[in-house]
């Protein structure tokens, strides 16, 4: 078992060292500058609604869906996206998503409109070129600052090279390569958890990486 992980890490250099090469010739030829758009006109645009503390009687609450309509308590509610037509006669559509993500309709939304959504989720096999810094540990412990470079996702798995150095009383010290495979601990954020091989000194480590 341990000789087909050191194979399976083995090709992982390989391959993250054929497609560091790879990178940089792309960017030797595409190096040249090209105008950056300062933001994307099918961007839209938003704003923030704050319910007030304390309900003031006389002064209506300018909630973008009324309580009414709400299909869920308000509490739950994250977003409203409320959707105006220029045709005559047209009412407007409200979609409302909850802190989980999903999405549901007003209660005041015509019966004969198709609302359909859609969540887009990344194939099972990707490459990237992800970068990362973070902390790792060895057997006994000793820490390292690593710098992360991950290449291939598979699933929720991402495989990547790591340059490390020891933490020591004389600054960093002992600089080691290594490979490791790395799980995002949260869905809404880019810190991972990591596992991995030190080539150098021919240890195992485990850490937790932050993506740039």
């Amino acid at each position: 078992m341990a000789q087909n992980m050191k194979k399976i890490f083995k090709l992982i250099i390989i391959f993250s060292i054929i497609w560091l090469i790879g990178s940089i010739i792309l960017y030797k030829q595409y190096k040249k500058p090209m105008p950056e758009v300062a933001e994307n006109e099918y961007l839209l645009p938003s704003e923030i609604y704050k319910p007030p503390l304390i309900k003031i009687p006389f002064i209506k609450d300018k909630a973008p869906v009324s309580k009414a309509n709400l299909p869920i308590p308000r509490k739950d509610v994250k977003t409203t996206i409320v959707v105006t037509s220029p045709v005559p006669d047209a009412k407007k559509i409200t979609l409302i998503v909850d802190k989980k993500g999903k999405v549901y309709k007003s209660k005041d939304t015509p019966k004969d409109v198709e609302i359909k959504v859609t969540h887009w989720k990344p194939p099972f096999f990707g490459l990237q070129n992800k970068w990362g810094v973070g902390i790792a540990m060895d057997i006994p412990p000793d820490l390292s600052f690593i710098l992360s470079w991950d290449t291939i996702r598979i699933w929720r798995l991402y495989f990547g090279v790591d340059l490390g150095t020891n933490f020591t009383d004389y600054g960093f010290t002992d600089f080691w390569v290594g490979t490791s495979v790395k799980y995002k601990i949260l869905k809404n954020n880019n810190l991972f958890a990591l596992a991995g091989y030190n080539w150098i000194e021919k240890v195992l480590y485990v850490g937790v990486s932050m993506r740039l």
